[in-house]
């Protein structure tokens, strides 16, 4: 470790420097949380017992009716499913197309490659 704090900084470290400047940061974190917080210890009573059980209830109570309400609905209320075409399109238009679109673009292709053929004769005579 003190090869790389070497590399990375230039500077020698010692273990005992390490562990002094570690001594006084730990003593002043202790100071400053000792000023600064005060630990307040929470007895359980009967009271807090019943306001816990309460508020479990209610959780467990509304997630039971929730779901209680979600699977009341019957077949005809639902909505439809939804058809292929609604999904994916009409897919016999969108294969024409598609396939019209390749046909223009090896025309494109044969008549550029065409033309570049006559370029390169024409610079060869």
């Amino acid at each position: 470790m003190s090869n790389q704090v070497k590399e990375l900084t230039g500077k020698v470290l010692t273990l005992t420097e390490h562990l002094e400047k570690q001594a006084k940061f730990e003593e002043t974190a202790i100071v400053k949380l000792s000023d600064t917080a005060e630990v307040q210890k929470v007895e359980r009573s009967e009271q807090l017992e019943k306001q816990l059980q309460q508020a479990k209830t209610e959780v467990v109570g509304e997630t039971n009716t929730e779901l209680s309400q979600a699977t009341q609905l019957t077949l005809e209320e639902l909505a439809p499913a939804p058809t292929s075409n609604q999904i994916f399109g009409d897919l016999d238009s969108i294969m024409v197309e598609y396939e019209r679109q390749q046909q223009e673009i090896q025309q494109h292709n044969k008549t550029e490659k065409a033309r570049q053929e006559a370029d390169l004769m024409e610079k060869v005579r």
